[in-house]
């Protein structure tokens, strides 16, 4: 059996834990941003003020993190893949080959 050298473990470990913490953002700011917008829209009926300025700067803070996680690129590769492209490392961008 090979066994495999302790770096490359270290980088998958690493790897992996990056993309848990991708995924769960991923899965937890939609939520916080519907839970904002429904913040939003009960401080506007009932009128509280304070309440609305801070539950608008939590929804857009949560908007913009939601863009900037979507811009990574681990999902810009996946991206990529998806469309049956090759995602070309060192120019960063997605290339599709005619056939």
């Amino acid at each position: 059996m090979v066994k495999c050298p302790t770096r490359v473990k270290n980088e998958n470990l690493r790897l992996i834990d990056m993309l848990a913490v991708q995924s769960a953002l991923l899965l937890f700011l939609p939520i916080a941003s519907l839970m904002a917008l429904m913040g939003l829209i009960w401080s506007l009926v009932k009128k509280r003020r304070p309440l609305f300025f801070k539950t608008c700067v939590f929804f857009m803070v949560s908007l913009i993190l939601q863009i900037v996680f979507r811009q990574t690129e681990f999902w810009q590769v996946d991206h990529c893949l998806d469309k049956g492209g090759s995602y070309n490392y060192p120019l960063a961008r997605c290339e599709h080959t005619p056939g």
